[in-house]
């Protein structure tokens, strides 16, 4: 998860971000585990001039132990969604405006808006939009910062790399070894 406390702040970098796409002649999405080393490279150098934290939950799949979190993707990915958000301080929360990824079916979507609204509280968020990762700059970053953090967990020879270049932004990385909910 991607924060930002300025609005304006998140236009910029989103703007950034769509610049080095130009830039760079990138016609899709920055997607972590499909960039090119030398294209994380560029684009943890341009972001990392923009104020925001990150926060992050690292879960072995393996050690899930809820066979309804081991069997149902939808369920799993609420159920972490919900974990981010309840780590994030009430003041953090209060008239934030959440991109999620729209990835997935209507249903899911619904379920997934309703599932973080009632259990959150409605009154603590402003706005909650599902997107399209392809048209939504933020959503790339969150996948590129998360997926430097999933790189830093995978013993590689680069494993480091691109969350040393996160430094400070890093606020917060759970690790998770068992679900039993």
């Amino acid at each position: 998860m991607v924060i930002f406390s300025a609005f304006k702040e998140a236009e910029a970098c989103s703007k950034k971000i769509g610049d080095l796409k130009t830039q760079l002649n990138i016609k899709s999405e920055f997607k972590f585990n499909k960039s090119h080393p030398t294209v994380k490279e560029s684009f943890f150098h341009a972001i990392k001039r923009y104020d925001f934290s990150v926060r992050a939950i690292v879960i072995d799949k393996n050690r899930i132990i809820s066979q309804r979190l081991r069997s149902h993707n939808a369920q799993f990915y609420r159920y972490v969604m919900k974990l981010l958000l309840e780590k994030t301080d009430d003041y953090e929360l209060k008239n934030a405006i959440i991109k999620i990824d729209a990835m997935g079916s209507k249903d899911f979507k619904q379920k997934l808006r309703k599932y973080l609204t009632e259990g959150l509280g409605v009154h603590a968020i402003k706005k909650l939009t599902l997107v399209d990762s392809k048209r939504d700059h933020l959503i790339q970053l969150a996948d590129m910062v998360i997926g430097a953090i999933s790189r830093s967990y995978s013993g590689r020879e680069d494993a480091q790399r691109w969350v040393k270049m996160l430094g400070k932004k890093v606020d917060l990385v759970l690790e998770s070894s068992a679900l039993v909910t």
